[in-house]
């Protein structure tokens, strides 16, 4: 019944298409589709590696494909980016919730934005990107229902605070065709599509601003994100603030291995508060959730 209730509240949204967003994914809520067969194919050639399925660290020939793409983007769109984090997936009984891509703020850079290409089920629902009055904070946790978008940061206690009523919240839902591309800014909630079949398989990465040169790209990562410090733990960086460090981006292209305890961590704390406000005895001992993940 609760599931039933949640597909009735998502399906009396309006739809909207595409081009109600900013169409530069670098904006604040920007989001465009982009046709280019040539792209598409470079993207989905990221599959081949192990490092972008969480099957093995990233390699430093992985780390130049990735930066190639940079190149392609600036050359094909004219933004000058560093891709970054890589994540290829394969929707099994579990969809995503909804959520953002601005991981953390782990580049405090809100131009950060995602590239998605699907690799199978193409021209059938795959995502749905919401609209809302503003944009939320990063790192939230949401709640829709029928009175409106809410969210809170995972990483600090509060109440929600509604980010769009039911009334003015909007979205799309994308249907790719072999050879499209979906850029999106990090800010903007998705979620997998409900209709989204089993075994859909797709490819995305996260595209920070490059602070520096093609020849020697810089990105700022953000030391209070557990994200960033993860990618800080084993590389030089430059000072730039008490909050913000510039590295190397030539040394931090990967997929998700690496970053897999962090995210996991972050995760896991979110849970640590649900459990502890449900049941009494977990308030004592937050360390079981922490080990445990999942119970």
């Amino acid at each position: 019944m609760a599931n039933q209730m949640k597909q009735d509240i998502l399906k009396g949204i309006s739809r909207i298409e595409i081009d109600h967003f900013d169409s530069d994914p670098r904006h604040l809520g920007g989001a465009c589709i982009i046709r280019d067969q040539e792209l598409f194919d470079a993207i989905s050639g990221l599959t081949d590696w192990p490092a972008a399925w969480q099957k093995e660290p990233s390699s430093k020939l992985f780390s130049d494909h990735v930066l190639g793409l940079g190149e392609q983007l600036l050359d094909r769109c004219g933004w000058n980016v560093v891709p970054h984090f890589v994540l290829a997936t394969e929707i099994g009984e579990r969809h995503s919730p909804m959520h953002t891509d601005w991981e953390g703020v782990t580049f405090a850079d809100p131009s950060t934005f995602t590239l998605w290409a699907p690799q199978s089920h193409f021209e059938e629902p795959q995502l749905m990107l919401f609209h809302a009055e503003f944009w939320p904070p990063p790192q939230s946790e949401f709640f829709l229902d029928e009175t409106g978008l809410y969210a809170r940061t995972m990483l600090h206690d509060g109440i929600y605070r509604r980010y769009s009523s039911y009334e003015r919240l909007r979205v799309v839902e994308v249907q790719l065709q072999k050879g499209e591309v979906l850029a999106f800014n990090g800010t903007i909630p998705h979620r997998t599509h409900p209709d989204t079949p089993r075994g859909r398989r797709a490819v995305n990465l996260r595209c920070p601003s490059n602070r520096g040169t093609r020849s020697e790209p810089r990105v700022h990562v953000n030391t209070t994100s557990p994200f960033g410090r993860c990618l800080l733990k084993n590389m030089k960086s430059v000072p730039i603030n008490h909050v913000l460090r510039e590295v190397n981006a030539k040394d931090t292209p990967k997929g998700y291995f690496e970053l897999g305890p962090a995210m996991r961590y972050v995760e896991r704390m979110a849970r640590v508060r649900r459990f502890a406000r449900r049941v009494r005895g977990w308030a004592r001992h937050p360390a079981r959730v922490l080990r445990g993940g999942d119970r």
